[in-house]
């Protein structure tokens, strides 16, 4: 499938065009304030896992949570759009139509970042976009035994939906 990442930072962009590289950004810096570390705050968290009288597994619940929380600060995020001829991603990402993008084939892609079939480090979802809160429920995606990072990063809200968005996310 192609992809498109839209660009504005000539120096840098252009480094990592020569060097054959990507600049993926911290799940901390993305751009969408509900996106945000601010969401979570681990000792309310640990709080209120201590709060609830019927666990009984707390600890290991705490250590899943310290867990994720070291995942989202160290993963590499990298957003891209299924389209290159929307004019509202071309004005917000490519310096108002001044920029550039940057054409990827995801197969490609992702076999040059998974040259160990074994150990891969890439992963590569769609953005599933809804009108529901996405403020990052670890706590109950734990309880509930679908805690993963994909669900945390994966979702926008339905205003984010015109940018036709799938990530990719690295291991550090």
């Amino acid at each position: 499938m192609r992809v498109f990442k839209y660009r504005s930072n000539y120096g840098r962009d252009l480094i990592t065009l020569t060097c054959n590289q990507l600049f993926a950004s911290k799940y901390e810096d993305l751009n969408d304030p509900f996106e945000s570390m601010q969401f979570m705050d681990p000792i309310y968290d640990e709080s209120f896992i201590d709060s609830l009288p019927y666990l009984t597994n707390k600890t290991e619940l705490k250590s899943a949570y310290a867990e994720v929380v070291r995942l989202l600060k160290t993963q590499g995020v990298y957003s891209l759009s299924k389209d290159v001829d929307n004019e509202i991603l071309w004005a917000l990402y490519s310096d108002s139509h001044r920029g550039f993008a940057i054409e990827y084939e995801t197969d490609i892609l992702l076999k040059d970042f998974n040259f160990n079939p074994i150990i891969p480090c890439a992963f590569m979802f769609d953005i599933e976009y809804t009108n529901t809160s996405r403020v990052p429920k670890i706590i109950q995606q734990a309880l509930n035994g679908k805690l993963n990072i994909q669900s945390i990063i994966g979702n926008k809200s339905t205003a984010w939906e015109k940018e036709n968005e799938l990530r990719i996310t690295f291991e550090d």
